[in-house]
Parts: structure tokens; sequence; C-alpha cells
């Protein structure tokens, strides 16, 4: 399988879209990934990632299986820098395409990008539900570690509503540390 990482463009939203609910919202059981029973409603629409690609400090990745006629779009992952960090968000691997070691291609692609292209970036971050703990030990065995800091799920941030009690659990990676080597 040929994978190739580009950035995504204006004419990718309607599938990035599509592409990200399924990977948040469903799946059945061969996506580990996704929220389904947790989390109701959408993860994004068409205007949330319109208005978050115009934002000059995020970049929103895609993996694309190229095939001899066409790309097929397998997953993405989202880039907010900050001046010293950049958080991850808007991750997501295509159901289908899951359990093929695609999410670890895509969250190492993120840190070698970081580190050839942001020198001032210092610190990888992430927010995750806090039940979802087959997640949080993913990132783990990737390098994050948790820390003590927790935020409240965002109820008015129109990307789902929980299900159960929940809050979000600050992950982050220091540079140096496997996978997100020193300059």
């Amino acid at each position: 399988m040929k994978l190739k990482f580009r950035l995504a463009r204006q004419d990718d939203l309607l599938c990035l879209v599509s592409l990200i609910n399924r990977a948040y919202r469903s799946g059945g059981a061969k996506s580990w990934t996704n929220e389904e029973g947790i989390v109701a409603g959408q993860r994004i629409d068409l205007n949330q990632l319109q208005q978050a690609l115009a934002q000059p400090d995020f970049e929103l990745w895609l993996l694309e299986h190229e095939q001899a006629d066409a790309s097929e779009l397998q997953g993405c992952i989202g880039l907010t820098f900050n001046s010293a960090s950049a958080e991850i968000g808007t991750f997501g691997v295509d159901p289908k395409a899951q359990n093929a070691g695609l999410g670890r291609k895509l969250l190492t692609f993120a840190e070698a990008y970081i580190q050839q292209n942001h020198q001032a970036i210092q610190i990888l971050e992430m927010h995750v539900l806090n039940v979802r703990t087959e997640l949080i030990a993913f990132y783990q065995r990737c390098g994050y570690v948790q820390t003590q800091k927790t935020a409240d799920y965002p109820v008015n941030a129109n990307v789902g509503q929980p299900l159960l009690a929940l809050h979000l659990v600050h992950l982050q990676k220091e540079r140096g540390i496997q996978g997100f080597a020193e300059a």
C-alpha cells in the first residue's frame, strides 16, 4: 500500500466531514476509536471544518492510499500551533482502514513534521475523553503522559452531546521523548 501525506484543500471538505464523523461516531466492532454510545450527534460539520481551515495556526494533514488512477482518503490529523506547543486534534482514521497501523503512521508523521519544520515547538499536547482508556493507553505507548490537567467536555462547541458524564484528560509529549526527537 502506497501512502501519501498532504495538506487538506477546500475540495476535500465534504469527504473529510464524512470521514471524521464516521471515525468518531460509527464504525461498529472493527472501530476501536469511535465514540458511539459515549457521545451522540455529529463530531464536525462543513462550516466548522471551513472555519478551522481558515485559521492561520491550524493545519489539517491527510493520509491517502495512492492507487493507479486515484487516491483514497484513509485518515487525517489536525495540528494547532501555539508559541511553544502544538495541539493534536481532528485525528481520525476511516473505520474500514482501522487496525492496520494507520493511526500510528499519522501520529509519527505529525511528530516528524513538527520536529523538522517547527523548531520552536517543544511540547505536543492533546485532549482525550476520560472514558477512552484504550486511546489513552495507545498514546502512552507512543510516549505521551497524562498531566494533572482536565477540562469539561465542550458541550457548547457543537461537537456532539455526551451520553454519560465526561471530561477531557490532557496528555503531552516533550521534545526529546520517544519519536519527538531533539533538533
